[in-house]
């Protein structure tokens, strides 16, 4: 063990049952898009857009520290988001 703390890109909101990789969506947009569920003082860079091209939700390997682009906007086979928005429950994405 080296107690050393790893520090990654993005804090991860859920993790994989085999602990392996994380989802993280940007902190900073959830406040405006799901108000209550954000951290309030956090300034949203693309506030006003609800589904921004170079931003969304991310997959995180908690491994390499390697960090991939779900895309936002239902883009995944078979999931249902709201039109144009980013509103998509956490758990659809593990």
């Amino acid at each position: 063990m080296t107690r050393q703390t790893p520090t990654l890109q993005y804090p991860i909101y859920t993790v994989s049952a085999d602990g392996t990789t994380g989802v993280a969506p940007d902190f900073r947009r959830v406040q405006d898009v799901r108000l209550g569920y954000g951290y309030p003082g956090l300034a949203d860079p693309y506030k006003g857009d609800l589904a921004p091209r170079d931003n969304g939700i991310f997959q995180v390997d908690l491994a390499s520290k390697a960090v991939e682009d779900l895309k936002c906007g239902g883009s995944w086979p078979g999931l249902q988001a709201r039109p144009a928005t980013c509103d998509v429950p956490f758990e659809q994405l593990l």
